[in-house]
């Protein structure tokens, strides 16, 4: 009988973030300007509520909102990571949508990554060197009615809806050294799929009574570069007690970084065990 385990890109996304030191290479922040925006007195705000406006009309299409009506939620966020060249162009290769709903995340993301390509030129304020990538988060989040008219959208109001010009670094893994953030999440992911591959072992009494699947662990690498918080899922103890063994021989790791300072960042990796 062979026996392995397969292991996914892992997804990963940073937890808090805080202003400090004001003096260091980070501040200030990099801002992007949409040209709409030139004349507004809160330029942030400016591109938040045109971009709102978008991802509205998106989510309010007819075959999208019989999708969130079919969906059942109450509540309906969508993300967006926008990164900017330096020509003021969006990085379509960085920037890019979420919604917070695996149901729907395949048939709407598609139309709202469409809003990507067709952003136009901003102008860039307090641009970074090239090896410092300012990213941009904004959230927007909807309250999903029935009504008699039909299921609408209210969105709800978010004082932290945007944060922009957040220079991240991923945590190192032993070895990966100080490579820019591309290369280091590529050697994460090596390193990681590598430390999971030589510490697997398939319990001889999952492989007895022919228990396989997916087991989905979470967990968060801490300030400290510690593992931490780990939780699993999956179709069966035995393999899920596996899967927590391997995490829990994780060498000391260095922490993720926002601006500068270690931030807690959660990891999701899916292991799946297989019995052919």
């Amino acid at each position: 009988m062979k026996i392995s385990i397969s292991i996914f890109v892992l997804m990963f996304s940073f937890f808090s973030y805080s202003q400090e030191n004001e003096n260091s290479i980070y501040f200030p922040q990099e801002q992007l300007i949409h040209p709409e925006c030139d004349n507004a007195d809160d330029k942030n705000a400016c591109l938040y509520n045109i971009l709102e406006k978008q991802v509205l009309a998106i989510l309010n299409t007819k075959k999208n909102l019989k999708l969130i009506k079919k969906s059942k939620k109450d509540t309906l966020a969508v993300n967006y990571t926008l990164i900017a060249t330096d020509e003021g162009l969006l990085n379509q290769e960085s920037s890019y949508t979420h919604i917070n709903s695996r149901k729907l995340s395949g048939k709407i993301e598609p139309d709202l990554n469409q809003t990507l390509k067709e952003f136009p030129k901003f102008k860039t304020l307090n641009r970074k060197s090239k090896d410092l990538k300012s990213k941009h988060f904004l959230w927007f989040k909807y309250l999903i009615q029935d009504t008699a008219e039909g299921t609408t959208l209210n969105l709800i109001e978010n004082k932290n809806c945007y944060k922009g010009g957040i220079i991240e670094t991923i945590p190192i893994f032993p070895g990966c050294g100080n490579a820019d953030n591309s290369e280091s999440r590529d050697c994460f992911n090596k390193q990681m799929q590598n430390h999971i591959g030589n510490h697997f072992n398939y319990p001889i009494e999952a492989q007895k009574k022919g228990i396989k699947g997916k087991v989905s662990i979470i967990f968060t690498i801490g300030k400290d570069g510690a593992v931490t918080d780990i939780r699993t899922r999956g179709p069966h103890p035995i393999l899920e007690a596996e899967a927590v063994r391997i995490i829990k021989l994780l060498p000391q790791l260095g922490p993720g970084t926002q601006n500068g300072k270690a931030v807690e960042v959660p990891f999701s990796i899916p292991m799946t065990f297989k019995l052919d």
